[in-house]
């Protein structure tokens, strides 16, 4: 049978579907002709369709999770039809291990399969591959040393072309074209962006915006959750860890509703809006370095260029959303109980930044589907009320503690990478001078309807 593919893509969907999707689109994008299957196939279907793409491939390639064989036992398991079928058709095995997820396969795991398929899986080297900042270089190293010399990319059309441009005229007239098409697709995408509203939230485009900031609202719109309003005790409970001056006692404050962003501002929705360079391997990292003052004009820009209501969050909108919102969590930090499994800080962070993306992040979310409200960076915030800063004013309605009073200071909440752990829990309160950037305190941004 005619090869039709290079590559065959295996991996289980319960915990492999995000790294094989990312694994076809790198392959592609080298030339290489993949098979792999987005639905979950039946068994007449898959006699027909994953039998045949077997058949007419050269490399199977296992994306190996921890979940990967966990169900070869059962002798319908598709998983299990996929390596004995490439076993059957002599395909090249190359299993790849993303993020160093699976260390070993446990020989439990493997008791009772057919002999074929441990052979396939636990025989040929294993690549290793990083879905993080070193993904490509790692990705290329599977690809040289494992994939290369059994079958070789198809090539592009760009040597063909380049051909034809035999002279200096030739190559002005197919430039001065192409700007000139590109320029019309520029057009064309702003005002394909330029929508009259997001979720029935009406836009007022401000009549210059660039192609570049129409792409950074498009994305922060993209990654914005809804919260529903209601009312929820703010401050640390009794006997918890806390300041107590600035963290008790608890108060009951009512919240409308409104719209926050599922991730803290990134460096290029930052940038993307005002204008500014920055390196793409740090554009999904959350912007820091900015001061209260400098959140303030990046929100009036965002208002100005889409006529929404953008905002710098008070401290009762982030805690609300923080706790979950009208359904809350209940937990200590944002999401759970355990700090490892929802926050980057000093335990666990490597002193450094973490990326906004779950597909990167083994991080949960909360129950509102915000990440990283507890650790990697703090996140101004403004005050719930400006004129009684304390809980305890608030419910006296007095004015106490003159240095939260300081016109210069404004709240940060959620702690950051290098963190303790009493630091990003959800209802833990710091200040720090408006004026001044830090370089674990960023920015999440949300709507009010």
């Amino acid at each position: 049978m005619k090869e039709k593919y290079d590559i065959f893509i295996s991996y289980r969907r319960d915990d492999g579907r995000q790294y094989a999707r990312l694994v076809e689109k790198e392959l592609k994008s080298q030339g290489f002709r993949v098979f792999l299957d987005y639905e979950e196939l039946k068994d007449g279907i898959f006699k027909d369709i994953i039998t045949g793409a077997i058949a007419q491939s050269k490399i199977f390639l296992m994306i190996v999770t921890p979940k990967y064989l966990v169900r070869c036992k059962d002798e319908d398991d598709w998983v299990r039809k996929e390596i004995l079928l490439a076993v059957e058709h002599h395909l090249h095995f190359v299993p790849l291990i993303p993020d160093g997820l699976v260390l070993s396969i446990p020989a439990e795991m493997t008791e009772g399969l057919p002999a074929q398929l441990v052979s396939a899986v636990l025989d040929p080297q294993w690549s290793e591959v990083n879905f993080g900042h070193t993904m490509q270089s790692t990705f290329d190293q599977m690809v040289r040393e494992r994939i290369l010399p059994y079958v070789k990319p198809k090539m592009g059309l760009g040597k063909k072309l380049m051909t034809v441009m035999f002279s200096v005229a030739i190559l002005v007239l197919i430039a001065t074209s192409i700007a000139v098409y590109w320029k019309s697709v520029d057009r064309l995408h702003k005002k394909e962006l330029m929508v009259n509203d997001f979720w029935g939230i009406p836009t007022n485009w401000y009549e210059g915006i660039t192609l570049k900031q129409l792409e950074a609202v498009h994305d922060i719109m993209d990654k914005m959750v809804p919260v529903q309003g209601g009312t929820c005790l703010v401050g640390a409970q009794e006997g918890q860890e806390c300041d107590e001056l600035l963290e008790t006692p608890q108060i009951e404050v009512q919240v409308p509703s409104f719209y926050m962003s599922k991730y803290e501002v990134t460096v290029a929705q930052w940038c993307g809006i005002l204008g500014e360079k920055f390196l793409s391997d740090s554009s999904l990292l959350p912007k820091c370095g900015i001061s209260f003052n400098d959140c303030v004009r990046f929100v009036e820009r965002l208002a100005d260029l889409t006529g929404m209501e953008f905002a710098i969050p008070t401290e009762a909108e982030w805690e609300y959303a923080a706790r979950g919102g009208h359904t809350p969590d209940g937990t200590l930090y944002s999401g759970s109980d355990d700090a490892d499994e929802v926050a980057w800080y000093v335990s666990n962070s490597c002193g450094k930044l973490h990326e906004c993306n779950a597909q990167h992040s083994p991080m949960q979310c909360n129950a509102l589907n915000l990440y990283d409200m507890s650790g990697n960076v703090c996140e101004w915030c403004e005050w719930t009320d400006s004129e009684h800063r304390l809980y305890s004013d608030m419910l006296s309605g007095s004015v106490t503690g003159d240095i939260v009073y300081n016109d210069g200071i404004r709240p940060h909440r959620g702690g950051s990478y290098d963190g303790e752990p009493y630091q990003l829990t959800v209802y833990h309160r710091e200040t720090a001078d408006s004026s001044q950037g830090s370089l674990n305190i960023g920015l999440r941004l949300i709507i009010r309807l």
